[in-house]
């Protein structure tokens, strides 16, 4: 056998065996996508460690999906209200309550643990 002959069976022989790879492709890729859908992940996506919640990837997958839509749609709520949700918040602010609740929240916190006396003077419009 010469060299040419050889390199004809070889390349027979590869095209062969490539074309009978092909016909078993597509039960092989439908292992590969079942086995990783179905593989587990933590609640990141990521692989599971030792103690990390496990649950089947495509099972993380809608999860993500369906609080990034969750996510949009409250972002488009607030949105929609900031005028409302500020107003609401000046309001709050310049009623004094405000003041209010500051002071009161430092005096509650540091009551218990320092002998402290806190005190909020408002300034008047002459600035005493």
């Amino acid at each position: 056998m010469t060299d040419n002959e050889i390199s004809k069976l070889v390349r027979a022989n590869i095209q062969t065996k490539i074309i009978e790879a092909f016909k078993s492709t597509p039960e092989m890729i439908e292992q590969l996508v079942s086995a990783c859908l179905s593989s587990d992940v933590d609640q990141f996506g990521n692989k599971p460690g030792y103690n990390d919640k496990k649950m089947p990837y495509l099972t993380y997958l809608a999860q993500d999906s369906i609080q990034r839509v969750a996510r949009e749609a409250v972002q488009e709520y607030i949105k929609t209200m900031a005028p409302v949700i500020k107003n609401q918040v000046k309001s709050k602010l310049s009623a004094g309550k405000f003041v209010d609740a500051l002071s009161c929240a430092i005096i509650d916190s540091t009551k218990n643990l320092y002998d402290v006396k806190i005190e909020f003077n408002q300034k008047d419009e002459d600035g005493n």
